[in-house]
């Protein structure tokens, strides 16, 4: 009985302390972490010289006699549940939190961020370890900017002449700290603005640990982010929970990639990633609806292991690529309602390509409309076995670009062009070998206006030489072995 009431007693004292405003040190934790208040910071700026770390858990306000800790257990529980801290601005751009350079490691995080003991559910039958740890669950942080006074010029990926070596403002810019980091589960965030951050953005981890049991009443099966804004940081978004939402991203002048998106079967709805060397980085399977993904080295860059993954609206931009507004390395992705840009070659940018296809590669879909500014670039590199494209657009001026280029021998694709553009080549097939391989059903349809070359055959030729396999037709009509210069 005197241990239940002393536990009782120390919890009323931390509620006392929270609701009095002021910032606490962490217990077990890096003497230089303080705790948020849970109450709602006033406009204004306000200077810290310590991290400040979200409560895992709150103390609910006294109800009738006694101070509540979280509501009952829910059936066949034990335990009872309690949701996790917050962080609250008056609004997001009058509340801002600008944090000294001497801020190492995280400028915000959540309690037991990293440590592995933030589980991803509610923690009824716990065994292991710390028997009293619950998890961190539905941490919220709402209507702030953070001021990371990193000291970043605008759109630091790029390196202008004259810049000193190291470039201290720019891409050699020394990492202090990551500006909010939250792990746990069914964390919700909305209405942040992040500004010159010496670290990534923002970090989202799933819940880690031996927590088990029955979902109780404060466990949330995802996690939510808001109406997020990066401007300038040494990198964006880095999202490593499954399940994610996204809605209203906005990440522009970062040096390294915009917006990696790590946990499988999150969803991005509506956002716009510019000014990065990557600005979309996928590496687990993951959804897009409205995607704007400009400015950039590689505008989307969906790698090996996300096979699967979705875009439903991309945009690559006006020509502001300067590599691969595409570029797919997993099986099986779809991407419809691509359109945009294609920026034209030049000494410094001598590869361009508006969509590349890596070997081997298989039920990849890609349906848009793609426009190539000038001479060099190709607006689709196309290679693997079992692909669907189905491309508009061409070029405004005469140049001497690439509409569709196929760089090894493809089988059981379709490929269906319809554009137009004077000067350059509308299907390059001369690096295909598809006159050695069997095309196994290929199918290629070229409706174009203008005076581009229609083909290109296998090894640069302009007759006929494809092997069985492949059909081509050009403007309506199936080519085959002795037509009168069928390439034009």
């Amino acid at each position: 009985m005197a241990a239940t009431r002393n536990i009782k007693l120390l919890q009323l004292a931390i509620a006392l302390i929270l609701s009095s405003g002021g910032l606490q040190l962490v217990h077990g934790a890096d003497p230089t972490a303080v705790l948020a208040p849970l109450k709602t910071i006033p406009a204004g700026v306000h200077d810290f010289n310590q991290t400040l770390v979200i409560p895992r858990q709150r103390i609910l306000p006294r109800m009738s006699n006694k101070a509540e800790t979280g509501v009952p257990a829910p059936f066949l529980g034990k335990q009872s549940s309690q949701p996790g801290g917050w962080l609250r601005g008056e609004d997001r751009f009058g509340t801002v939190l600008r944090f000294a350079p001497n801020v190492k490691g995280c400028l915000i995080q959540t309690e037991e961020y990293g440590t592995g003991r933030a589980g991803g559910f509610w923690n009824d039958a716990n065994t292991q370890g710390d028997t009293s740890l619950r998890a961190n669950l539905c941490s919220m942080a709402s209507d702030f900017t953070v001021d990371g006074r990193a000291e970043l010029r605008p759109y630091p990926w790029g390196h202008p002449e004259g810049a000193p070596t190291p470039d201290l403002h720019g891409p050699d810019f020394p990492f202090r700290a990551d500006g909010l980091c939250v792990q746990g589960s069914g964390f919700c965030l909305e209405r942040i603005r992040f500004y010159q951050i010496p670290g990534t953005a923002l970090r989202i981890k799933g819940g880690r640990g031996k927590q088990a049991g029955t979902y109780g009443i404060y466990d949330s099966l995802v996690g939510q982010l808001s109406n997020i804004d990066v401007m300038m940081a040494l990198g964006g978004i880095v999202v490593e929970a499954a399940d994610t939402k996204l809605h209203a991203i906005y990440v522009t002048q970062v040096v390294g990639d915009g917006l990696t998106m790590s946990g499988p079967g999150s969803v991005v709805d509506v956002d716009h990633i510019c000014g990065a060397d990557r600005a979309v980085v996928v590496t687990q399977q993951a959804e897009f609806h409205t995607a704007y993904h400009e400015a950039a080295r590689i505008g989307t860059h969906i790698l090996a292991e996300a096979p699967g993954t979705r875009i439903d609206g991309l945009n690559i931009g006006p020509g502001t690529c300067w590599q691969r507004g595409v570029k797919i390395e997993a099986h099986g992705c779809t991407i419809k309602g691509l359109f945009g840009m294609v920026m034209a070659e030049t000494a410094a940018h001598p590869d361009i390509a508006g969509v590349e296809i890596l070997p081997g590669l298989v039920n990849e879909v890609i349906e848009g409309a793609l426009a190539v500014d000038g001479d060099g670039s190709k607006a689709l590199i196309l290679r693997g076995h079992r692909n669907k494209v189905d491309l508009k657009g061409g070029w405004n001026k005469r140049a001497n670009a690439t509409f569709v280029r196929v760089a090894e021998a493809v089988t059981g694709s379709t490929v269906e062009v319809r554009g137009a553009g004077d000067g350059g080549t509308v299907l390059d097939l001369s690096a295909s070998g598809l006159d050695r391989v069997n095309g196994q059903g290929n199918e290629f349809k070229i409706k174009w206006g203008g005076a581009a070359k229609r083909v290109i055959y296998p090894g640069g030729g302009n007759v006929y030489n494809l092997a069985p396999g492949t059909q081509l037709w050009i403007d309506g009509g199936l080519q085959s072995a002795g037509m009168a210069n069928p390439a034009k």
